[in-house]
């Protein structure tokens, strides 16, 4: 409604403030001790850090801070002439996957001469008032430094920047936002630094080391604890016995062969978090094997230096079964193996619980959740018993060729006459400015349905005739 000219800022504000308590009030009334704040997000969390540290693209200066502009770096600016106005055509900041996920974030441009400060108006500790308001303490979130940093791009006017030149230089505002949240009374703060899953070079490990003996030692009331996800920490994982911060997050359900290798490099004090719970699907979590690991964990470490909790975020799934009455109704069987955000956060609890206070104190939901993982890998639906006859007749010589190579391929060519270097297209081309007119001119109402769907078709069959460039591919020798 407010992209549609059809809401204020006021009401976009208000519904937010309103799905921001009841998430809160959920997650509490499920018993989680460790409520995240800062997390919330009209459009997508990276651009919410890159406004709050006031990195703006030089095309969107001019603009007033405010959910106009912010949308418009993400979405871009298109507007055709009319007779007071010139055409408008200003492109939006780069959208990106988010590791290996399905969701895309806004990638932070970075100039040269870039200067870091706070906004006026800091997310992260006005949600964080926002639910001392209402009587829940919350773990603030935060989107770690070097992974804001690597996770961007040097702006157009800025190429061959050296994005880690310019820790130096954030740092300080990380340290000025710490000092205002542990002012309004936060304790702990999780530090997003998902970029620790990937493959790092010594000098960047390094500057994990620096950076976080430098944040801790700036803020002393404060406990960070940094959250990876999406992969195994692998030898990153060797800057953190010294780093000062007082816990670390893991994905357990991606890489639960890495539980003891992390235990193994923390000190006498630091805290796990066990991301034990799936933030990316829609199933019921296998809470046998999940409490297994756990216990691992607490066996080496001591009940209290470990927590239970999603891999990821749970933006990847869907918010909750509780409206899903025709599924429960129609595919009860289905319905049974399902778990989405709400249910998540109940197995959480579930696992801590059991850890707390002993098996026997939540032995009907183990049952239950045992039940329905059984039911699920013995269905029908999702268990083809003549797949499984042929997969067990596999023998060794099924993996042994029957023809040469020079056969084959004299064969491959009579069947498929392709040229020297046969390419294709993996993924959708991009949305240009033209279909996003088209878009807005049918949700108001100035082309109808018919007129929308012949452009969009006509849309489609220029991709397919062109290389997107449009120059023809039959009018090339071949597609390289």
């Amino acid at each position: 409604a407010f992209w549609a000219g059809k809401a204020t800022e006021q009401a976009l504000d208000q519904a937010a403030v309103k799905l921001r308590e009841e998430n809160w009030k959920l997650q509490k009334a499920h018993g989680l001790a460790q409520i995240p704040s800062g997390d919330f997000s009209f459009y997508d969390h990276v651009l919410d850090h890159s406004v709050m540290f006031n990195v703006i693209p030089q095309r969107f200066r001019h603009m007033p801070d405010g959910h106009e502009r912010n949308f418009a770096i993400g979405r871009g600016i298109q507007k055709p002439a009319t007779s007071t106005q010139p055409k408008v055509d200003i492109e939006a900041q780069e959208m990106k996957k988010w590791f290996d996920t399905n969701y895309h974030y806004i990638v932070p441009e970075f100039e040269t001469n870039q200067t870091f400060s706070l906004s006026a108006q800091i997310k992260t500790l006005l949600e964080f008032n926002e639910a001392k308001a209402l009587g829940i303490h919350t773990r603030p979130v935060v989107l770690g430094p070097l992974t804001f940093l690597l996770l961007g791009k040097p702006a157009k006017n800025s190429l061959g920047l050296d994005l880690l030149s310019l820790l130096p230089k954030v740092l300080p505002v990380y340290e000025e936002l710490f000092a205002k949240l542990a002012q309004a009374g936060a304790d702990w703060i999780q530090i997003d630094e998902p970029i620790l899953a990937l493959d790092l070079t010594p000098n960047v490990i390094e500057q994990f080391q620096k950076t976080y003996v430098r944040l801790t030692a700036a803020s002393p009331s404060l406990k960070f604890l940094i959250a990876t996800y999406f992969g195994r920490i692998d030898t990153n994982v060797s800057f953190i016995k010294g780093s000062g911060v007082a816990g670390l997050h893991i994905d357990l359900v991606r890489a639960p062969e890495q539980l003891e290798h992390v235990i193994a490099h923390l000190n006498a004090t630091q805290v796990l978090s066990l991301g034990l719970i799936d933030g990316r699907n829609i199933w019921k979590t296998n809470l046998a094997n999940a409490l297994k690991l756990a216990q691992t964990a607490v066996a080496a470490l001591g009940s209290e230096r470990v927590q239970t909790a999603p891999s990821c975020s749970l933006l990847h799934a869907p918010v909750t079964l509780r409206f899903e009455k025709r599924l429960a109704s129609k595919q009860p069987e289905l319905f049974d193996w399902l778990a989405y955000s709400e249910e998540k956060c109940k197995e959480v609890h579930t696992l801590a619980h059991a850890l707390n206070n002993g098996v026997e104190s939540v032995k009907t939901e183990l049952n239950d959740n045992a039940r329905s993982i059984e039911a699920r890998r013995t269905s029908t639906h999702t268990t083809n018993s003549a797949v499984r006859q042929r997969l067990e007749a596999i023998v060794p010589d099924h993996f042994r060729r029957r023809s040469v190579f020079p056969e084959r391929q004299a064969q491959q060519h009579a069947a498929l006459p392709l040229p020297e270097f046969p390419t294709t297209t993996i993924g959708s081309f991009p949305q240009t400015k033209e279909i996003r007119l088209a878009r807005a001119k049918f949700t108001k109402g100035e082309i109808d349905a018919a007129a929308y769907q012949n452009f969009i078709k006509d849309e489609i069959a220029y991709c397919e005739r062109t290389d997107g460039g449009g120059r023809e591919f039959w009018q090339r020798e071949s597609c390289v």
